[in-house]
């Protein structure tokens, strides 16, 4: 037996060496040794690396959807949202979106005679605005590798397939206009129908095109914990964090606050604290003043709400942030 077990090894010495790292040094063992003498393996363990902050590449690759009906997007809004783009992520994909109107005609028989002419009519304005839209994308000064394509999208529920394709990406990026229940829609359906962050920035400008300083709407839950760890990328670059505590709306023990900071400083970051500024104007617009307050280039928090039955029902913060926001926004769950 003894005879048997020498010969099995011999038969391995002959087998080539291999490197295993230990430490910095590299090691060189054979699988002989490997296998009857683990004792002389060493272990493989990498030398710790520092991250700079500049290592951390997430959240690099954007997607852009620009809506042609009803409500048209605007050409004006690209500048700022590339420049915006410009100062985090390194590809941008636009995606304009026309309108597949559906064939009415066996519904409504003979009792709209132009019924076809309608329908061609507002496929093909929402057909003149993608291409208007995308010309005005391809003429933009940007450092961003930038793509851009169309899709067709049902006329009545366009969010379901731009959800679709936006799971394509590390992040959307949205241009909402003020009180608009189209853009709600197109929103809600990329927070709870992509699986990425939203960031979403008011249609009529204005805002922060860099993201240097940060504030987080903070509650000690795990949605406000994931989106958080999703903004993690921007967090760690920025040279100013606030943590955003309203402790009227809801008490946060100072235990969970605390594990959140040393969180955000092994990242790098070095926040600070500051309370809400409360108001009769509900949370989420508390919640964008208290950013304001601080100079703050975004808002980072937690998308609450559930889908039920198709029909989204949103957190109070989250539908105030989506009806009127009034700066860039990172929203995830």
């Amino acid at each position: 037996m003894l005879r048997d077990l020498d010969a099995f090894q011999s038969e391995f010495s002959c087998l080539p060496n291999y490197i295993l790292a230990k430490g910095s040094q590299p090691a060189l063992i054979s699988v002989k040794d490997l296998i009857f003498d683990p004792v002389k393996v060493p272990l493989a363990c990498p030398a710790p690396v520092e991250m700079g902050l500049g290592d951390i590449t997430m959240l690099t690759d954007a997607f852009v959807p620009m809506l042609t009906y009803p409500e048209q997007a605007s050409a004006k809004e690209l500048p700022a949202l590339s420049s915006l783009l410009d100062s985090f992520a390194t590809h941008v994909t636009y995606c304009a979106v026309e309108i597949d109107v559906p064939d009415l005609a066996d519904r409504w028989g003979s009792s709209l005679m132009a019924l076809p002419q309608m329908m061609a009519e507002v496929e093909g304005r929402s057909r003149r605005c993608a291409a208007d839209l995308l010309h005005h994308a391809s003429m933009l000064e940007s450092r961003l590798q930038a793509h851009s394509f169309t899709i067709r999208a049902a006329f009545a529920d366009p969010g379901p397939a731009i959800a679709k394709q936006a799971r394509h990406h590390d992040l959307s990026v949205f241009a909402m206009r003020d009180r608009s229940a189209d853009h709600q829609g197109i929103a809600e359906n990329l927070i709870f129908g992509a699986g990425r962050p939203l960031i979403v920035v008011p249609e009529r400008g204005g805002y922060s095109t860099g993201v240097t300083k940060i504030a987080i709407a903070w509650d000690g839950s795990p949605t406000a914990y994931r989106a958080i760890f999703d903004a993690i990328p921007l967090i760690a670059n920025a040279l100013e964090v606030t943590v955003l505590t309203a402790s009227e709306d809801k008490k946060v023990p100072q235990a969970s606050t605390d594990a959140l900071l040393g969180y955000l400083a092994r990242h790098g970051a070095k926040p600070s604290l500051r309370e809400v500024v409360s108001s009769k104007a509900g949370i989420g617009e508390d919640l964008q003043l208290s950013a304001a307050l601080v100079d703050a280039d975004m808002l980072v928090m937690g998308a609450y709400g559930h889908s039920r039955l198709r029909e989204f029902v949103l957190g109070g913060a989250t539908a105030a942030v989506l009806l009127n926001p009034k700066m860039p926004v990172f929203l995830s769950r």
